[in-house]
């Protein structure tokens, strides 16, 4: 790192400077209101200084920055602005998923170098999930400079599946895959443009709270190379590019009546005499009404494609069992289909459009559903594509299992439920985090006038729960705490937030009436109980779902 004998930034004509050893260096490139409007620069007397917060975050993100480009290198074209500059290798945080999983043997790091013609940063990786590099700002206002432009090169080795993240202060993450780069890198140093519009459909702000920048790299070894990094504004390159938000859909014409959901794994026999016996000891408003069995998956492709398995063999075979119950005219079903939702953005509308006429035409045309529930993790924005576009072909409730949330997104499905579990083991904090998030959940619920369930851990979860065993070994070991303190503190959260005469709130949603083994995640080296609920929790549910 250069040492230091003097630094100040000020605005000089249509450049930000920072002076370097007296020498004025431009950081930022653009008309001077431009800069001062998007860095936060005040006037004082005839000079005009940014302010202290800002110098911070320059100081720790920007510089140094004392070396020029050499002239053989393009320049941006238009107002840009450095957000990893190539000298900067020490103010990179790393991570990779061997920082959750220590069984991962993930590896990623990032130098500084220089060939002799200009500074570039080294990318070492050997990833089987994810690693990559973020940047920290402390307060960025990047809406109006859309496009990523980057320079890159590959070293050594195989091509990763890169991703492009903005944060923003309120949490919020967006990402947006780099198509281009993974596609074409190559040994040779290349240019890549990307357009950030698809960031901002559902939220015109995403990029004017920005407080971290980060590059995700999925699967690969080798080593690639990577110049300075811009934010710039639209140009020729992507301006054609067309990212418009969905319309909001019309609601379903049927009714979505109050009562309890459950979502169901293994054989159906079990779970329709598991809600039998329930709904027979259960006040009318607190039955089950909405039955959520697994039906199939959808894969979502960084390359844009997709593809869709249906599974509903159990779930008719449900439809089946619960017509023989006195009530079953009550019961609806609705096969759930999960998905991951990491790679959301890399599908266009286009697409988006022809997976929801896939999947609606399956749920439209079979008598046994009522609707369909989707559960694609983490539910990323662009998601709401595939609910609007699902109403073209279907009027069933459009219903979807979420963990992260928008207000917004209240206004694409026919109700979404709250996943409030997976937080902590303690079940004080628990109840914390509980209220916290059931709170503004349900708040968001009635501020956007749609319909809401909250789902409350009745047996095991990744962070909830009784027992756990090693999958080496198989022998279980009691955490102290029981499935009965944690659903009653949902419980006892979801009744305190609830309002006199409140209709956006159907009812809980039991996770889960399941018949499996034990509660395990593909990379996860434990599992989890118990799998059964047990008289205890059905009785808190019974009692706390009475209005």
């Amino acid at each position: 790192m250069n040492e230091w004998i003097y630094h100040e930034i000020m605005v000089d004509g249509s450049f930000l400077c920072i002076l370097i050893h007296g020498r004025p260096t431009p950081i930022l490139k653009g008309s001077s209101e431009m800069v001062r409007q998007s860095l936060n620069v005040s006037r004082c007397g005839e000079a005009r200084f940014v302010r202290w917060s800002v110098l911070a975050t320059l100081l720790s993100v920007l510089i140094p920055l004392s070396g020029c480009r050499t002239p053989d290198i393009q320049e941006p074209a238009g107002p840009s602005i450095v957000i990893v500059n190539a000298e900067g290798g020490d103010l990179i945080r790393t991570f990779s998923d061997a920082d959750e999983c220590p069984s991962s043997g993930s590896v990623f790091s990032v130098t500084s170098e220089e060939d002799g013609k200009e500074n570039f940063l080294r990318l070492t990786y050997d990833i089987e999930g994810y690693g990559g590099f973020a940047v920290a700002v402390d307060s960025l206002d990047a809406g109006e400079l859309p496009v990523l432009e980057l320079r890159a090169r590959l070293v050594d080795g195989s091509v990763p599946t890169v991703l492009f993240q903005v944060t923003d202060h309120a949490g919020q993450r967006r990402k947006v895959s780099l198509h281009d780069l993974t596609a074409n890198l190559a040994a040779d140093w290349q240019t890549f443009r990307v357009s950030l519009k698809p960031l901002k459909i559902f939220d015109e702000h995403a990029l004017s709270d920005v407080c971290e920048f980060a590059f995700i790299f999925q699967r690969g070894k080798g080593k690639m190379d990577m110049g300075d990094v811009h934010l710039m504004e639209a140009d020729a390159v992507t301006a054609h590019l067309d990212w418009s938000k969905p319309e909001y859909p019309s609601p379903t014409g049927r009714s979505v009546p109050h009562g309890l959901g459950a979502w169901s794994y293994g054989r159906p026999e079990y779970a329709a005499r598991e809600i039998m016996h329930y709904n027979a000891e259960a006040l009318e408003d607190g039955k089950i009404r909405y039955v959520f069995p697994y039906a199939g998956s959808i894969t979502l492709n960084l390359d844009g494609t997709y593809s869709f398995a249906w599974e509903p063999g159990n779930a008719r075979r449900l439809r089946a069992l619960l017509d023989t119950l006195p009530d079953a005219d009550s019961i609806f079903v609705l096969p759930l289909i999960d998905g991951v939702g990491h790679a959301a953005d890399s599908l266009d509308p286009a697409t988006w459009d022809r997976l929801a006429k896939e999947v609606s035409g399956k749920i439209e045309n079979d008598p046994a559903f009522y609707g369909v529930q989707f559960d694609i993790e983490p539910h990323e924005e662009r998601i709401n594509y595939l609910f609007a576009y699902c109403r073209k072909y279907t009027d069933k409730p459009i219903t979807a299992a979420v963990g992260k949330w928008t207000r917004e997104d209240f206004r694409y499905a026919d109700m979404l439920i709250l996943m409030a579990y997976d937080y902590a083991l303690e079940p004080a904090e628990f109840a914390r985090i509980s209220a916290e998030r059931i709170e503004r959940f349900l708040s968001d619920a009635r501020a956007s006038g749609g319909k809401a369930m909250v789902g409350v851990p009745a047996i095991a979860t990744h962070r909830e729960y009784e027992e756990v065993a090693d999958t080496k070994d198989g022998t279980r070991r009691s955490t102290g705490h029981s499935m009965a303190e944690y659903a009653g503190a949902s419980l006892d959260v979801i009744n305190r937030c609830l309002r006199e005469g409140d209709e956006t709130y159907v009812g809980h949603a039991v996770w889960a009436v399941a018949e499996i083994e034990g509660l395990h995640g593909g990379s996860d080296p434990r599992w989890y109980y118990p799998t059964v609920i047990s008289p205890e929790v059905w009785n808190l549910i019974r009692v706390s779902s009475v209005r």
